[in-house]
């Protein structure tokens, strides 16, 4: 994976749960409450009401390289934009949540800015314990309609960054720490989520490139870096993901090394763990109106209903049954096995002992007669015996579908 992948992947990570189905604001999943559900760094409070969402996170990266490499860091993260509609009246501006004018909807949103900030260090440097100040300035901008206005509004955010590095049994481990350094402003903003978000860091990432170098894997690493790796603390809400020997994304949320976006993917729904075709079926049942306001909520949503149309309704069959991997697994039944030193073999009548309540239905099965029609062998080695129950009336047609139920050699007794 080259850099501009990394970046596409790391888009699916920042915007995740940005706007969900529905897709306008009046939808639970889609207030303050619960939007922005990974990588949030709040402003510092001594409240504790929300003090499930930390103002700091932190990493560590472990790799083999030369002293004279360099590691290239991008810092990634969402700063809120709050999108306000002011009505004109008796020539004063009043807020409202949505307005229609001139055949079009105008709403009230929580919006973000993307940012994407670069910094680059030697290995040397690193060593000597480096810290950046930064601070992304607030601004407000106006839009005048004859209706009255539309005000965007940014809030000041200011982070400390902190990172190190140090040599342990022949690899060097690489230490990054960001804190948002805004301060809650009074009580009553830090038992406000809403008004937390706006002085907050959202969807915080960061992606690494080591310039040469090696980075090792911490979800699978080499047998002898194992103690080494593991004891480190990885609970600072960013997790290493490799995207290739030099490439490397700390995200918020939790994916296997060497991911890919689904080539079958039409674009950014925001919701990854919901099925693409699902969404998209859903997207083509809205109103004419939900439709209409959820386009006036983000223009975002205005790029997923011009994706979803009904003259591309052929597009959703590539999102329909794809399979990845397949393979072969050979049919093996097994003849005859050893039970408390008997042969159990298939036709012979077996007493049941249903054990470990794994389906209510076991009760009508215990110290029942059965017959064994086959014996299979799992991928794992566990043995599983096929069985029909002999005064059961249904026997004859399960026998012919093949259909029967299975029990472990430990709830077998043969007879």
């Amino acid at each position: 994976m080259n850099l501009d992948q990394a970046r596409q992947l790391a888009r699916t990570l920042l915007y995740e749960g940005y706007i969900l189905w529905p897709y306008h604001p009046k939808a639970l999943k889609n207030n303050p409450s619960t939007r922005f559900q990974f990588g949030v760094l709040m402003p510092k409070s001594n409240e504790h009401s929300l003090h499930y969402e930390t103002s700091s996170t932190f990493s560590y990266l472990f790799f083999i390289a030369p002293h004279t490499s360099t590691l290239e860091i991008w810092l990634r993260f969402l700063q809120l934009q709050k999108r306000i509609v002011e009505e004109k009246r008796d020539g004063d501006y009043l807020p409202v949540e949505k307005l229609f004018f001139s055949n079009k909807w105008f709403v009230s949103w929580d919006e973000a800015i993307e940012h994407e900030l670069f910094y680059s260090f030697s290995l040397e440097q690193l060593k000597n314990n480096q810290e950046i100040f930064l601070e992304v300035p607030g601004k407000t901008q106006i839009e005048d309609y004859p209706f009255g206005r539309i005000l965007r509004q940014t809030e000041t955010l200011k982070a400390h960054i902190k990172l190190n590095c140090t040599e342990k049994e022949s690899i060097t481990v690489f230490s990054i720490q960001l804190e948002n350094t805004n301060q809650s402003r009074n009580a009553s903003e830090a038992y406000s989520r809403e008004l937390l978000l706006k002085r907050a860091f959202l969807s915080t990432h960061f992606i690494f490139k080591l310039q040469p170098g090696q980075f090792i894997s911490q979800q699978d690493p080499p047998p002898f870096l194992q103690p080494l790796i593991h004891s480190f603390n990885f609970q600072g809400g960013l997790w290493p993901i490799l995207l290739s020997n030099n490439l490397v994304i700390a995200s918020p949320i939790i994916i296997e090394d060497y991911p890919q976006i689904a080539p079958e993917s039409q674009g950014d729904d925001f919701d990854s763990t919901e099925i693409e075709e699902l969404l998209a079926l859903s997207t083509l049942g809205l109103s004419t109106e939900e439709k209409e306001l959820a386009e006036a909520t983000d223009p975002k949503v205005q790029q997923i209903f011009k994706r979803w149309n009904e003259s591309q309704l052929d597009s959703l069959v590539r999102l329909h049954g794809v399979i990845r991997k397949m393979r072969r697994i050979p049919e093996n039944p097994l003849k005859s096995i050893t039970i408390e030193q008997k042969t159990l073999s298939i036709g012979q009548q077996v007493k049941l002992h249903p054990k470990g309540r794994a389906d209510i239905a076991d009760m009508f099965y215990k110290e029942k007669i059965a017959l064994v029609e086959e014996i299979r062998q799992d991928e794992d080695g566990k043995i599983h015996i096929g069985v029909i129950l002999v005064d059961d009336p249904a026997s004859e047609l399960l026998q012919w579908q093949g259909r029967f139920y299975y029990f472990s050699p430990e709830e077998i007794e043969p007879l």
